[in-house]
């Protein structure tokens, strides 16, 4: 079994479509270990200050389930398309796996 087989996000990419700056986004990711060994999930890192992460350190084990919570948090600076990137360290697809918020951020009417 390969490394990039050990683990599988049904959703890696969530539009959350047209918002306000100021709306906050959550959603949580579901990360599965579909492999035979446990999945070890090392650091989650968000790639911008608008996006706070919740999860649980650890391993995940086989035929498990975990879930990565993301906020997104818009700044008026910031109107437009945007996106959010998540990485996620592990012994997983040569380890690193991305998910990705994105959207439109709107001034308020």
């Amino acid at each position: 079994m390969t490394l990039k087989e050990k683990q599988k996000s049904p959703v890696k990419e969530y539009d959350f479509g047209q918002i306000t700056y100021l709306d906050t986004v959550d959603y949580a990711f579901v990360i599965k270990n579909v492999g035979q060994e446990p999945l070890v999930i090392n650091k989650v890192l968000p790639n911008c200050n608008c996006t706070v992460i919740n999860y649980k350190k650890g391993k995940v084990l086989p035929h498990q389930q975990t879930e990565i919570k993301a906020r997104f948090i818009p700044k008026r600076t910031l109107l437009g398309k945007n996106s959010a990137s998540i990485l996620i360290e592990g012994n997983f697809n040569n380890g690193v796996t991305e998910l990705k918020l994105k959207g439109l951020v709107t001034d308020v009417n």
